[in-house]
């Protein structure tokens, strides 16, 4: 349902990004799911890697 909802979205691309760019751990963002974002971030350029995106990070509060 989520796609269905974003797949028309004005900032699907910006969306994608801001998931990439803070490893979203959960939910569709961009139009991706965690396994196809952490694909992407594998074959792309970006600073998240596939194990931020698969692994939670651990808070230093």
């Amino acid at each position: 349902m989520a796609r269905g909802i974003g797949a028309n979205c004005a900032v699907l691309d910006e969306c994608r990004r801001y998931a990439l760019d803070t490893a979203q751990l959960h939910g569709i963002w961009g139009g991706l799911t965690e396994p196809e974002r952490a694909e992407c971030a594998e074959k792309c350029c970006c600073t998240t890697t596939a194990a931020d995106i698969r692994a939670p990070s651990v808070s230093a509060f």
